[in-house]
């Protein structure tokens, strides 16, 4: 049976191990990996780390150390808990340090109470949540226990090859280091230049190349070329609402658009990327707020903010239950069982494609309309996507199409719709 290049990586995964990852396209690479992650059904914390070079650490344990404060720091006071505790009570009071303490007591944790008073303090004050009293080590140990003390994943990511003598010895050491401590399995993401450095032995036992595994083309197959539709409201549209109207550029019009897929050039396609990975620490998932690492998400959540008709509607990074355990769309309208999907290069792979499509049936077997928008639509003209939205929005109150009081209009019928631009 066919696994993507994410399902291999995580196959080979271990708490407390390093599990190293050679690709010619970093970023790429994390994104499929950060993508795997969310499917998994046990719903695990992600602590998401990027680095745009080996970083030069004075003390080696101090990078790492910061970067675990920074990622608990992203989630107080939520803390002792997993994600779907934490989206439980997303929309209930914080809580106060009293209450985190029992939480964290009521399940037998080995935390440290007097750890948790000193760095609470300091999270109130917007700074790390660090204790230099206590040795860097317990240090990770207690952050790794406050993000999530139940399931854990680490994803370290260098996104370029340069590097200075000596760092790169020093960051396997660390990562190796980081992963014992906080007990949790360890993906280093690292480019393939880096392949043969024996500086990096402490953590290659076992290593992956991620451009030698059996995924699929990034190249979207001439035979099976991935339509292009776009939303038409209108009294003559089918039971569903929306007319779904084919609409493929000509080739002088996809060469101006996407000239690699003209030429059929496998390697431009990761260019095409609009926002690379960014440096940073991310705890995944995200819920109710745009995604911190996607300019895209950003930008559509600034203009969407400001229109006062579409902003009470909406909310961000939603997840459905009835896709999987904690499974997100990037927007939702849940009165109008309306869900709106950012698309980006990732999911013009037939792999992601073909999931996709299955999230959508699933989606309309459930009675929502699932509206699909390119990224690159939402850059060149989000005043458009906003038009979009709301012609969607006004067609369903117009059909009677919104739930009322946990119940909904019974000519309620989902359906699939693309929108480009």
């Amino acid at each position: 049976m066919f696994r993507g290049i994410a399902e291999q990586i995580l196959g080979h995964v271990a708490s407390g191990r390093v599990q190293t990852v050679f690709g010619s396209d970093v970023s790429q690479l994390q994104d499929l990996v950060l993508g795997g992650l969310r499917e998994r059904d046990d719903v695990p914390s992600v602590v998401s780390i990027t680095w745009d070079e080996a970083p030069g650490l004075k003390n080696e344990l101090e990078a790492v150390v910061e970067a675990m404060a920074e990622a608990a720091r992203s989630i107080w006071p939520r803390w002792y808990s997993s994600p779907i505790e934490r989206f439980a009570h997303i929309d209930q009071p914080l809580p106060d340090l009293a209450e985190i303490v029992s939480h964290a007591r009521r399940q037998s944790l080995p935390f440290s109470e007097a750890w948790t008073k000193r760095v609470w303090e300091r999270c109130k004050k917007k700074k790390l949540p660090i204790s230099r009293k206590i040795v860097a080590a317990e240090q990770v140990r207690q952050l790794a226990l406050a993000i999530d003390p139940h399931r854990l994943f680490l994803v370290v990511t260098v996104l370029g090859a340069a590097t200075k003598t000596g760092r790169l010895q020093t960051l396997a050491r660390a990562l190796e280091w980081m992963a014992g401590q906080a007990s949790a399995p360890l993906v280093f993401l690292a480019p393939a230049a880096w392949k043969d450095r024996s500086e990096l032995d402490a953590v290659t036992f076992g290593a992956l190349d991620a451009d030698v595994l059996d995924e699929i083309s990034l190249a979207i197959p001439e035979e099976r070329p991935i339509e292009q539709t776009s939303i038409v409201t209108n009294p003559s549209a089918d039971e569903s609402g929306v007319v779904l109207t084919p609409s493929l550029p000509d080739k002088a019009e996809a060469a101006s658009l996407r000239p690699d897929l003209v030429a059929g050039s496998v390697a431009s396609i990761p260019n095409l990327v609009l926002v690379a990975a960014e440096t940073g620490v991310v705890v995944e998932p995200i819920f109710g707020k745009p995604h911190p690492k996607s300019q895209v998400e950003n930008h559509l959540a600034e203009y969407l903010a400001a229109d006062e008709e579409l902003r009470p509607l909406f909310r961000w990074n939603h997840p459905m239950q009835v896709l999987g355990p904690l499974c997100s769309v990037d927007l939702l309208w849940e009165e109008g069982h309306l869900v709106i999907e950012l698309d980006g290069p990732s999911h013009w792979k037939q792999l992601q494609y073909n999931k996709d499509r299955k999230r959508d049936y699933v989606l309309l077997l459930e009675g929502y309309t699932t509206v699909r928008i390119t990224n690159e639509t939402v850059i060149s003209d989000v005043y458009v996507v906003l038009e979009q939205i709301r012609n969607v929005v006004h067609h369903l109150q117009a059909k009677g199409i919104v739930k009322t009081h946990g119940t909904e209009s019974p000519s309620s019928v989902g359906a699939v719709a693309h929108a480009h631009g």
